[in-house]
């Protein structure tokens, strides 16, 4: 559990920069609740109180998950579609665009700042938060705690990254698919930090490995953000009367960069399921 009671400090010192807006705050926490939603999942078989996990990690998910993504995929979208303006020379940026940037994710920006300030002010967060503040400081376990903790963290683990190695198998590399492996792998990682106590060294190998896999993934994941943000600007651009080129010619650049991340993601694959680095998994497959 000194993981989970981590990641609850974690979890409180986000909430706190949100509401003193400060940078990387929305990051912060959504880091923070993802990895107490892998923590829970991965001791659920230790729990007697099933139900309660069950609700704890989807309170977690729709109080809080959706809510504070909207806020980073925000910021992530702005500041790629700004530096790409910078990139670009005076004559490819047609039109008042930094205006149009701006006026835009001012309202995206405030319209999530908003619900997400309202999400950590409502009574059922309120109560989310005592629930698992009760949960981790007095948590009833069954007997399957009695032995060794690698035991029983190891078939989670196990079964997650099964889960990955059937994702990735299945060829997909839509938008959609490579965002799936991306879920995967990630909570692969976040499930394996929390064995690493007992585990050791195997899992920083692993986590660095499965941390370039991530990033790269991410990247992409950061393209399809920021064309779905260049395609509403390119629409208002054009609903105003001005020129939607400059944000038609960023989306290509995105599309471009999120083809050269699936040319490049068999050979990271390769290099992350070496057994050098997921051989202390152990999976029967």
């Amino acid at each position: 559990m000194a993981y989970l009671r981590s990641q609850r400090e974690r979890l409180t010192l986000s909430e706190r920069a949100i509401r003193q807006d400060l940078p990387d705050a929305a990051f912060d926490l959504r880091t923070a609740v993802r990895r107490i939603r892998a923590a829970l999942r991965t001791y659920r078989p230790l729990v007697a109180d099933d139900q309660l996990v069950t609700e704890l990690i989807d309170e977690l998910c729709r109080q809080l998950g959706r809510t504070v993504s909207v806020a980073r995929d925000a910021q992530v979208a702005r500041a790629r579609i700004t530096a790409g303006l910078d990139e670009l020379d005076d004559e490819l940026r047609r039109g008042p665009v930094r205006a149009l940037v701006s006026t835009h994710f001012a309202q995206v920006d405030a319209a999530a700042n908003a619900a997400l300030s309202e999400a950590l002010d409502s009574p059922r967060w309120l109560a989310v938060r005592s629930r698992l503040e009760l949960f981790i400081d007095d948590p009833a376990l069954t007997v399957l705690a009695e032995r060794p903790a690698g035991t029983e963290l190891l078939v989670h683990i196990r079964s997650t990254a099964k889960s990955l190695l059937e994702a990735v198998r299945t060829g997909d590399i839509t938008d959609g698919g490579l965002h799936k492996v991306r879920k995967t792998a990630r909570h692969l990682r976040e499930s394996a930090l929390v064995a690493r106590p007992v585990v050791g060294s195997p899992v920083k190998r692993s986590d660095r490995r499965l941390q370039k896999l991530q990033r790269m993934l991410g990247e992409h994941q950061d393209t399809v953000i920021s064309r779905r943000a260049l395609a509403e600007l390119h629409t208002t651009a054009q609903s105003a009367g001005q020129s939607g080129f400059t944000f038609a010619l960023l989306y290509g650049q995105e599309r471009a960069r999120a083809e050269a991340v699936r040319n490049k993601l068999p050979r990271c694959w390769d290099r992350t399921w070496r057994p050098a680095y997921v051989g202390w998994l152990d999976a029967p497959w």
